[in-house]
């Protein structure tokens, strides 16, 4: 068994006066729509799954948000699929 993600690309990188965009979530769907129907794997669950991203100075990562601990973290919507090798 192995897995396959689709994350939400960042449109719009965060900055000091921007919290950044995310591409529509119906954008990373049809990705992972093609993908499927090219490879045609044997799909055995599939997950969503927020991976966040501690801030740094790569502004390439997506919309940040601040924590009561004062830590700012940038967390991304993953689509991933489990499917047979």
């Amino acid at each position: 068994m192995v897995f396959k993600d689709f994350a939400q690309k960042v449109t719009v990188d965060p900055g000091w006066f921007n919290n950044g965009q995310l591409e529509a979530i119906e954008d990373t769907i049809k990705r992972m729509n093609n993908w499927i129907d090219e490879a045609k794997p044997k799909i055995l669950n599939i997950e969503t799954v927020w991976m966040p991203y501690k801030q740094s100075f790569d502004r390439t990562k997506p919309i940040k948000i601040t924590t009561s601990d004062a830590k700012s973290y940038y967390p991304i919507q993953v689509f991933r699929i489990w499917h047979e090798e």
